[in-house]
């Protein structure tokens, strides 16, 4: 979400399709918070043909600030919403493989 403004907006939108009956799953990306964060912590991030060239300390990082950051904002903005959410990773209970 590029402001807060539309991230409450997005939350409040998921929160009244689940009053209306709708089982929504949210799949997210967040890179503009992980290079924030890549820089904070002086790791270097490339690109080649518009996609991340990811090291061992790359995905860590973006690990954190999927799971952690975007995922409980996400999850947790739609609880205050009226909605239900609850945040995965693809890494929980290896839903992923």
């Amino acid at each position: 979400m590029t402001t807060p403004e539309l991230a409450t907006l997005f939350c409040q939108d998921v929160a009244t399709l689940q009053k209306l009956g709708l089982r929504i799953v949210v799949v997210h990306g967040g890179g503009p918070m992980i290079n924030a964060m890549l820089e904070k912590v002086g790791v270097e991030s490339r690109f080649e043909g518009g996609m991340r060239v990811s090291t061992e300390e790359v995905v860590d990082v973006a690990a954190m600030v999927l799971s952690g950051t975007v995922n409980k904002n996400i999850s947790s903005g739609i609880s205050q919403a009226g909605g239900r959410a609850l945040g995965l990773s693809g890494r929980d209970d290896a839903l992923l493989q």
